[in-house]
């Protein structure tokens, strides 16, 4: 719990609030975690849900994370790189012995796996185009809307939805940049580590920056209280609470910093936390090479995150894993064949996860049939499940977002997979 600059603050009888045209005891109580908030008397936070936000970067292989065992095809064409150690859930799929931390949550009932899941109508194989279409939630090129779309399929969640937040943050991306998902979005910043998130300099020079922007116009005004609000925030957030077992890694540690600010109350309604280097063209190996490092820290990550998210509730019946899901994405996955380097070039359908204990867990394969009835002419996996249903399912099941559908992904159908309950 890091108190050092607001100590000094105190200190000199200084209060970066008074500095600030029409602050008020209320406006000041928000940078109070949620449950010191209702041990004050100052309220209690809504019953709302949180929505964990992983972008696994680099197009994952989909055939490595939901292993069609049974199907001949899937050792003729990857003679070097098929799974060989696994765990059957049904007669056609199988979870990789990298990924096994996660069978105790699907046993649970509370771990969905999608097979030959991606974006329908959308083939593209470059990493930065696919990204920008997922994340700003655009079609292709082809079918390319007559107005520009600028904000991103989150941000349009948080700048719709109707039901009331006192959070510090809304929108948090755990990295050093802002991603187009989140652009535009009310309350969202990028923070590479929250741990140590402050103002650089001497706290007076902090006091003096946020009184200057206060007295500008919006956007800077608006953009200089979000920080300071949010600095104010993270300094009081017990950063020990967790005590998951997260793997020594940048995304272990990231998402171990998330459980501590959703433990601590008042977190932020969606977090992006990303998984980098899943492009995987030579020497893949998920046996235990590359391929099986990356799926183990995800699901060594995931499964320390469960355990913390089994603490009970502070705001009413259950525990925090019924208030908060976690989905990964990818921008596409990768063909079907091994190339000559023992890896996968990039393809289509990949393979995705939701986590919680809203999630109705099991397998959602989009009526797979097989690897040959399965596989386009170019020798990629079809997409059976799209990405923009899932999202749309958890802004409007998880999160009560009561916006028309087809706000988050415009002239988009969505259809209802049963997902979250």
């Amino acid at each position: 719990m890091k108190r050092n600059q607001n100590d000094q603050r105190n200190s000199l009888g200084l209060d970066r609030r008074g500095f600030l045209r029409g602050a008020s005891v209320a406006a000041a109580s928000l940078a109070l975690p949620g449950a010191m908030r209702a041990q004050n008397g100052v309220g209690q936070l809504p019953l709302r849900d949180i929505l964990i936000y992983i972008f696994l970067r680099g197009g994952a292989d989909g055939l490595s994370m939901a292993v069609p065992y049974a199907d001949s095809l899937y050792a003729t064409l990857r003679p070097t790189i098929a799974v060989q150690n696994y765990t059957t859930l049904n007669g056609t799929w199988a979870l990789p012995q990298a990924l096994s931390p996660l069978l105790g949550a699907y046993g649970n009932g509370d771990l969905a796996i999608l097979p030959a899941s991606g974006v329908i109508e959308d083939k593209n194989r470059s990493h930065f185009v696919q990204m920008d279409r997922i994340e700003f939630g655009t079609p292709p090129v082809s079918q390319m809307y007559t107005a520009s779309i600028t904000d991103g399929f989150v941000a349009r969640h948080l700048k719709t939805a109707s039901f009331p937040t006192e959070s510090a943050l809304r929108g948090l991306m755990m990295q050093k940049l802002a991603t187009k998902s989140f652009a535009q979005g009310p309350k969202s910043l990028a923070i590479n580590d929250v741990e140590n998130f402050e103002f650089p300099g001497e706290p007076l020079m902090g006091l003096a920056t946020a009184a200057m922007h206060d007295l500008q116009d919006p956007p800077l005004s608006t953009a200089s209280s979000n920080t300071f609000g949010a600095i104010d925030y993270l300094n009081q957030v017990d950063y020990n609470a967790p005590i998951g077992n997260y793997p020594n890694t940048e995304f272990g540690r990231r998402l171990e910093q998330v459980a501590a600010l959703i433990l601590n109350g008042d977190p932020p309604e969606v977090i992006e936390v990303d998984l980098g280097s899943w492009d995987h063209h030579n020497n893949q190996d998920p046996n235990g090479g590359t391929m099986f490092d990356i799926m183990d820290d995800l699901a060594r990550s995931l499964e320390a995150f469960y355990t913390d998210m089994a603490a009970s509730y502070p705001y009413g019946p259950g525990t925090w894993s019924d208030h908060v899901t976690c989905v990964t994405q990818t921008e596409f996955g990768r063909r079907i064949a091994e190339n000559s380097s023992a890896g996968t070039d990039h393809g289509f359908g990949s393979c995705s996860f939701a986590l919680g204990g809203r999630v109705n867990g099991g397998i959602y394969d989009g009526g797979w049939v097989s690897l040959s009835q399965n596989m386009d002419a170019d020798g990629d996996v079809d997409v059976l499940t799209d990405h923009r249903d899932v999202f749309t399912g958890a802004f409007t099941t998880l999160l009560q977002q009561s916006s028309p559908q087809n706000v988050y992904f415009p002239g988009y159908a969505y259809t209802n997979l049963g997902l979250f309950t």
